[in-house]
């Protein structure tokens, strides 16, 4: 946090790693900065100092001449989704997940790509347990190994199709 605090610092040192690289990778080579992908998960009204700080970081994301892509990170939270339905069952719940893979997906992408238009978007990381990739901390894993297939395909199917 003391090195990357906010989006106008951090694209600074990113800036001075894109002039550091460029002499050694040629000019054809394409440099990203990094999004906060909060449109996908967290709503405006977050009050959380953490999500308002994802928030701010993507209002503050704004295109540069020096990178030529953005890259974001989707991760639905199971838990905070189960949650906010008020524990449904399974079926419910694929419900949701998949809600989540169109809906967020295209308001995420959307979102990014109208901060920075022209610019690529590399979606770089993805997984339908939010943070928790695999460890379920003891608790019943909440997204089934054949519900996780159905997600992932879902989802590579919307990134590789999505227009922007």
């Amino acid at each position: 946090m003391r090195i990357w605090p906010d989006e106008p610092t951090s694209l600074a040192v990113m800036k001075q790693y894109e002039q550091a690289l460029q002499p050694i990778v040629g000019a054809g080579a394409k440099f990203a900065v990094q999004s906060a992908g909060a449109a996908f998960t967290i709503p405006p009204t977050a009050t959380s100092k953490f999500q308002q700080r994802l928030l701010a970081w993507d209002q503050a994301l704004a295109p540069a001449d020096w990178f030529q892509a953005v890259t974001i990170h989707l991760y639905p939270d199971p838990a905070q989704m189960i949650q906010q339905a008020g524990n449904p069952g399974p079926a419910r719940e694929f419900q949701l997940f998949m809600g989540k893979a169109d809906a967020g997906v295209d308001r995420a992408l959307s979102d990014l790509a109208r901060r920075v238009p022209g610019k690529e978007i590399w979606i770089t990381e993805w997984s339908p347990r939010g943070g928790n990739f695999a460890d379920t901390f003891g608790q019943p894993d909440l997204v089934p190994p054949q519900m996780n297939a159905q997600l992932v395909a879902r989802e590579t199917w919307l990134s590789c199709a999505s227009p922007r």
